[in-house]
């Protein structure tokens, strides 16, 4: 792989059309980390008034809990940081559910 400055990626990007902007931050998404939130353990979550909390089942394994009923949302996932859990560690969490952060 062809190593690039990052400040020239950041150039690129603020010149580039939406198209490609969104081609760049799905490419890099490390380096747009507004654009792509982290997670950690202990979070409290909501989808259609039912309250979840963002548990650690082992070491560096996750799984949404439900606060009413104890149930998981999905089989536990298995994350590299507990404490910075990726948008897409995320998404294998929720099974590409919205969930609300509160």
């Amino acid at each position: 792989m062809i190593q690039v400055r990052e400040e020239f990626i950041q150039e690129a990007y603020e010149a580039a059309c939406s198209t490609w902007k969104k081609r760049i931050e799905q490419e890099l998404p490390s380096l747009f980390p507004s654009l792509f939130p982290s997670y950690k353990v202990g979070q409290r979550f909501e989808i259609e008034a039912c309250r979840y909390i963002l548990a650690r089942v082992r070491k560096d394994t996750v799984v949404l809990i439900c606060l009413d009923d104890g149930n998981r949302f999905t089989d536990p996932v298995d994350v590299i940081n507990s404490c910075n859990i990726t948008a897409e560690e995320f998404r294998k969490l929720t099974s590409n559910y919205t969930f609300k952060l509160i």
